[in-house]
């Protein structure tokens, strides 16, 4: 009887070793598969080589400013004879008034890209703005950045002036008002959609260049957003304001799908970091590709904002002065990532 327990154990023993060394094997085999498996996604790159600005210096001690033409390069294409050779086959009458600049080969050269990729690789040209002078700039050149990040970043004015969900300054309007020919010239790519944030300084920004100089010609609204917004948190000047002020103040704007009336993003206590910042701009970035077939986008935001942009296409980080506007063309395609 003891004989057949200590065998009935002994076979055991082998089925519990094997049952191990089974699973270790399964789960090396797993590590392998795991280790090689491939999923799609998207991927945004900004493409450098076509604007001036693709080059300017990096860091907060330079600030740039819009270039004539947006500082588009004077460069050949590939297209160029093809699309010199289709002018030449319009009717004389046709050939006189078809531009054919640095502008419109670009154009051209953007569409045969666009068509070349079949949906796999798209391209995109972004009109960033960064909205003319606030309040809150102004305060903060007064006190230094120290003194503002400490104290008057947080409180909502001085007794003179109030920035919560700061406005524009007159010079800042006039900074608006000092854009407004560049996406109105015909010899430029016009935007076909532009989109804002819905802090009070970029509605204004938005209002002034493409309302008054574009609207009913080109576009019938902007499309306010809450993802390119200022950083979130603690600065009351990025803490916006209702959404029955904005659609009183800005008829002619739409609000996102399941934008709330009150500011839930917004926090006293806590400033987003600038990891989240270029993750919701890269989100921002998606959800506009998505749902937007247009080539060339207007975008008008914040700095924080345009340097979250930056980060996530790999753009140079450039900062922008006040009230300016440069080109930014993005790349959008599939990858293959482990």
């Amino acid at each position: 009887m003891l004989g057949q327990v200590f065998l009935f154990l002994g076979i055991v023993s082998l089925f519990a070793s094997w049952l191990i060394k089974k699973n270790n094997n399964d789960n090396n085999y797993k590590n392998i598969s795991d280790n090689t498996t491939t999923m799609k996604v998207m991927q945004y790159t900004a493409v450098p080589g076509y604007f001036y600005h693709d080059t300017e210096p990096e860091g907060p001690g330079y600030r740039a400013r819009t270039h004539p033409d947006l500082g588009l390069l004077d460069r050949p294409y590939d297209t160029d004879s093809r699309f010199l050779n289709e002018i030449s086959k319009l009717p004389r009458d046709q050939q006189a008034v078809t531009p054919q600049d640095k502008w419109a080969r670009f154009r051209y050269f953007l569409k045969y890209l666009n068509e070349r990729g079949q949906g796999k690789v798209e391209w995109k040209l972004f009109y960033v703005v960064r909205h003319g002078e606030g309040d809150h700039n102004v305060k903060e050149k007064e006190v230094g950045r120290a003194e503002w990040e400490r104290y008057w970043s947080r409180v909502d004015g001085d007794g003179l002036k109030n920035w919560s969900d700061a406005h524009l300054t007159d010079y800042g309007r006039q900074q608006a008002s000092n854009l407004a020919p560049y996406v109105t010239r015909d010899r430029l790519c016009h935007p076909q959609s532009v989109y804002t944030s819905p802090l009070a300084r970029c509605l204004e920004t938005t209002d002034i260049i493409y309302r008054r100089a574009m609207h009913d010609r080109y576009i019938r609204h902007a499309i306010i957003k809450e993802n390119i917004r200022e950083r979130f948190g603690v600065h009351v000047c990025d803490r916006r304001s209702t959404k029955s002020w904005i659609q009183s103040n800005y008829p002619w704007m739409r609000t996102e799908h399941g934008f709330s009336e009150r500011d839930e993003l917004w926090k006293p206590d806590r400033r987003e970091t600038v990891e989240e910042a270029a993750e919701r701009a890269r989100s921002a970035l998606h959800d506009i590709w998505e749902h937007d077939s247009n080539m060339f986008i207007a975008i008008t935001a914040h700095s924080g904002f345009v340097r979250a942009l930056y980060s996530a296409v790999g753009h140079a980080d450039v900062w922008l002065a006040p009230g300016v506007m440069m080109p930014v063309l993005i790349k959008r395609e599939v990858v293959d990532r482990k």
